[in-house]
């Protein structure tokens, strides 16, 4: 799957609690559309690495 990818950035000023919350429902998602079949363009560590940078977590 090609992005665009979600941007978390948004979701920076966020208390920290409630960051990884959202970095849990991220990885939760994409575990979803992998076991649905769809193949990413992005590596899983890239992909935890841009999460983790935008949610600054």
């Amino acid at each position: 799957m090609v992005g665009p990818w979600p941007s978390y950035a948004a979701f920076a000023d966020l208390p920290e609690h409630q960051r990884w919350k959202m970095y849990s429902g991220a990885k939760a998602h994409r575990e979803m559309l992998e076991q649905a079949g769809f193949v990413m363009s992005e590596s899983y560590d890239d992909f935890v690495r841009r999460v983790t940078r935008e949610l600054n977590v």
